[in-house]
């Protein structure tokens, strides 16, 4: 018995460099198989549904229809580009897909199976598109007009997933189950948040340009800066959820107070003691915020750059009027400490001290003194256009214009 073996199918690829011979070369393609491009090609998807091997060989795949690897394939596309022309069109695996050195754009990549991305390889997302590999989160572009690139860098077999090619207005998710987490690039840096915290990543400048692995990116990780945002009214709110994982002493949490939407730094809120905070405004903040509202009875200290901006604390609401530093505390009655003159808008406020002059309505209460041994102060209460006094002591004594 005489076998014959075609051994030129084992030593050399198949070599095709049009579409209809890709598609022809797929369809006859055993198990093992590498088919080559000899030239750029143009076309309407692919359905590969066994296993083997594409080598591009520089070229480039423009294809107006999604690529599929069907169940059970195992599927290799190496050393080329792949370009979608429309922006719903993808990559979708159902089973195991390499893409070894592939420059892929102008559609997403994921699907079932498990994708396993190297050596250089890029998939560049616009907006709405996602990529999902192997034991990633599923990235998603979400900014108008503003792509991201995701290259996936191999050294001694480890390969690391870094994100480039970002500039300012550039925003991407990454969700991993129920959690999505959304990076955002403002002037200030890059940014991370889940909704309710967000991050400061430190490691760049205004204008990201450079590659950054998405390790030092994790939400969890000490390259990331806690920060508390300020709502879309521009109002800062202060209480204890917001600041229950801020520490106090020599490693003090200086937490950034950003705009909700990461364009605009206003301060950064220090804790210094259980339930005592200092906020202090940046020197070259852009822009100021509308009110501040301090909640659960906390004490703020803050600095002089704070004058004219309504602060409410449960339904008291002020403004200071001099350019000093002052510390706001209390529940029920507000405390104003050091600051001189002070607008009351509604609420209550106990003063205590002949330097301080507090305006409500059409009227003013100043020069509090006591003969006597209390020294407790007095309450000012504003009522629309009107003033009231209470907590009047034996001894006391105020001036009221």
């Amino acid at each position: 018995m005489n076998l014959f073996f075609d051994l030129q199918r084992f030593d050399e690829p198949t070599e095709v460099s049009t579409y209809d011979e890709l598609v022809e070369a797929i369809t006859d393609a055993k198990a093992g198989d590498t088919i080559t491009l000899t030239a750029d090609i143009e076309g309407a998807g692919l359905t590969i549904d066994k296993n083997i091997t594409i080598n591009f060989g520089n070229y480039t795949f423009t294809t107006s229809g999604a690529i599929t690897v069907g169940y059970n394939a195992e599927v290799t596309l190496s050393g080329g580009t792949i370009k979608f022309e429309d922006d719903n069109l993808s990559i979708n695996n159902s089973y195991a897909l390499t893409l070894d050195n592939m420059q892929i754009s102008g559609g997403s990549v994921g699907g079932t199976g498990d994708t396993i991305a190297k050596n250089g390889t890029t998939v560049t997302l616009a907006t709405g598109q996602t990529l999902k590999c192997k034991d990633t989160p599923t990235y998603t572009a979400t900014a108008d007009d503003k792509s991201v690139v995701f290259e996936f860098k191999t050294e001694d077999n480890n390969t690391t997933l870094s994100v480039k090619g970002l500039n300012e207005g550039s925003e991407f998710t990454a969700t991993t189950g129920n959690t999505t987490i959304t990076y955002t690039v403002a002037s200030t840096g890059l940014f991370a948040g889940n909704g309710t915290l967000a991050k400061r990543y430190t490691g760049n400048t205004p204008g990201i340009t450079t590659s950054i692995p998405m390790t030092d990116l994790d939400f969890n990780g000490e390259k990331l800066t806690r920060i508390i945002t300020v709502d879309d009214t521009k109002t800062l709110t202060i209480s204890s959820d917001a600041t229950s994982f801020m520490t106090v002493g020599e490693d003090a949490t200086g937490v950034d107070v950003i705009s909700a939407d990461y364009q605009t730094k206003y301060g950064t809120l220090t804790k210094t003691a259980d339930s005592s905070f200092k906020l202090a405004k940046d020197d070259d903040a852009t822009g100021d915020l509308s009110g501040i509202t301090i909640n659960d009875g906390l004490s703020i200290e803050f600095d002089k750059n704070f004058k004219n901006i309504p602060i409410t604390v449960n339904s008291n609401t002020f403004k200071t009027q001099d350019d000093k530093a002052f510390t706001v505390s209390g529940t029920d009655k507000i405390s104003i400490a050091t600051s001189e003159n002070i607008s009351l808008t509604t609420g209550t406020v106990i003063t205590d001290t002949d330097k301080q002059t507090i305006v409500a309505g059409k009227y003013s209460v100043s020069g509090y003194s006591d003969t006597g041994e209390t020294k407790n102060g007095i309450d000012v209460v504003a009522d629309s256009s009107n003033v009231f006094i209470g907590g009047i002591d034996n001894g006391e004594s105020f001036i009221v214009n």
